[in-house]
């Protein structure tokens, strides 16, 4: 687990991240997480084309609201409305809950690490920041606001799109002044901390 602080450190060679989480904080002020209500997208600049918004609604669908251009390509296809946990390989199914369920419940953000790997063995290195954001109603679901910074570029002629949305490799919770789960308590592997 890191802080706000540490998380911003750990983000420099991740420029949407940061640029999101700089807006985020921003956007929550004195509170502990940011409300719909604050949110200004014309903040982010080119940065929105890289965010995606999902919704965490129990027990099992992880929907998204919006999706950035970068999810979009990877999938090769609009995201809106689809289920998160459709495109979720099985294995990768409870770790991808558990993400969910925890930075909805605490609430925590969550910094990860990943790769999108192709069929034809292509990889990109990805850097992800997960924060909540509070519904524009009370009983409405918590958002997951989601910045994607590709670490590497692949060759635009060889792209192939995905069949299964990545789940982060190495991954860490951040404090976001309330506590944030153990890294142990939901994986098999203690996360060591990151840098994107």
């Amino acid at each position: 687990m890191i802080d706000l602080k540490e998380c911003a450190k750990s983000l420099e060679d991740a420029p949407n991240c940061l640029e999101f989480l700089q807006a985020w904080m921003r956007w929550r002020g004195e509170k502990l997480i940011a409300s719909a209500s604050s949110v200004r997208p014309e903040e982010l600049g080119t940065t929105l084309d890289e965010l995606a918004v999902l919704e965490y609604q129990p027990p099992g669908a992880v929907n998204f609201r919006l999706a950035g251009a970068t999810q979009v390509h990877m999938m090769n296809r609009p995201l809106r409305g689809e289920n998160l946990m459709d495109l979720t390989a099985p294995s990768d199914y409870e770790g991808r809950l558990s993400i969910a369920r925890n930075t909805t419940s605490y609430p925590c953000g969550l910094l990860a690490t990943w790769t999108a790997s192709q069929a034809s063995e292509l990889m990109s290195p990805m850097c992800t920041l997960l924060l909540p954001v509070l519904p524009p109603v009370s009983e409405g679901p918590v958002r997951l606001y989601v910045a994607v910074d590709r670490l590497a570029d692949l060759p635009k002629r060889n792209y192939e799109p995905l069949k299964t949305y990545p789940t982060p490799g190495e991954r860490i919770y951040v404090d976001l002044g309330h506590g944030a789960p153990s890294d142990e308590d939901d994986f098999q592997q203690p996360p060591r901390q990151i840098a994107c």
